[in-house]
């Protein structure tokens, strides 16, 4: 009879055996080119803060005050104007 060890190995499961089987080495995959910038890493990313998020809206407020002042101004003006055009009349 046959030697059981010699037939199936040292009684491993084939998966196990083809799992130890040694294999060729992998190809090396190509270097890339020197004109070819590699991609960002994920990482690296900018992300806002809450310091550029409050600084955002910081510039926001000080635009709507530039804004209000502004329409204050006109406001101001055009009171100006139809008051001396009221006063003018009579």
């Amino acid at each position: 009879m046959s030697d059981p060890i010699r037939m199936n190995g040292p009684g491993l499961p084939p998966e196990i055996l083809a799992a130890l089987t040694p294999r060729p080495r992998p190809v090396d995959p190509p270097q890339p080119s020197h004109r070819i910038r590699p991609a960002p890493d994920a990482g690296a990313q900018f992300s806002s803060t809450r310091q550029d998020v409050s600084a955002h809206a910081d510039h926001q407020m000080l635009s709507e005050l530039r804004m209000l002042s502004e329409l204050h101004r006109a406001h101001q003006a055009a009171a100006k104007a139809q008051d001396k055009g009221s006063s003018n009349d009579s």
